[in-house]
């Protein structure tokens, strides 16, 4: 499955292809990266070598897509310093073979100490004004990521157990 990143209103942003579609919890459905998967930016099609843009995951990690959801979580694991990664996004559009959302530029992330921060507030003020965002995307964004702040401190799930069961699904031989 292909994961793409579009900026407003189609701009390609990141890409993550192929993810292994690991399954589906009442969170939502639990996506792969492997050593197998290329994480690109923009619009470069699959590099045929390494001189293209992009890079193969070195360190596995799991992303929820959670349906009608206004966030995307990918969880790193002890791999890296950012455990968790949430990104404010529209919610995504699946189809058997992709998963595509808009990155409205808020990010939330927890670190190995367990520090919490809501990051690229200037980003998105920035793009607001550059791209229009429609003022329900602007509302929808900030009180989501101020739910995100809270829920990743307090570990809500599926921010703990679930997410390390996940990716430990991933990790088995």
């Amino acid at each position: 499955m292909r994961v793409q990143y579009l900026k407003h209103p189609d701009t390609p942003h990141w890409r993550h292809e192929p993810m292994v579609v690991l399954g589906e919890d009442d969170n939502g459905l639990w996506l792969g990266a492997d050593h197998r998967t290329w994480l690109k930016k923009g619009d470069v099609p699959v590099p045929r070598n390494l001189h293209e843009r992009g890079f193969l995951c070195t360190e596995p990690f799991v992303q929820l897509v959670v349906p009608g959801g206004w966030w995307t979580l990918i969880y790193n694991g002890p791999d890296r310093d950012l455990s968790h990664y949430i990104d404010i996004v529209t919610p995504a559009a699946v189809t058997a073979d992709s998963v595509t959302f808009v990155d409205l530029d808020l990010d939330v992330t927890r670190d190995q100490s367990g520090t919490v921060v809501l990051d690229d507030e200037d980003e998105f003020l920035r793009h607001i004004a550059r791209y229009g965002y429609p003022e329900q995307w602007v509302d929808r964004a900030r009180a989501t990521a101020a739910e995100m702040v809270v829920r990743l401190e307090r570990l809500d799930e599926p921010f703990d157990s679930v997410c390390r069961s996940w990716r430990d699904q991933l990790l088995a031989p």
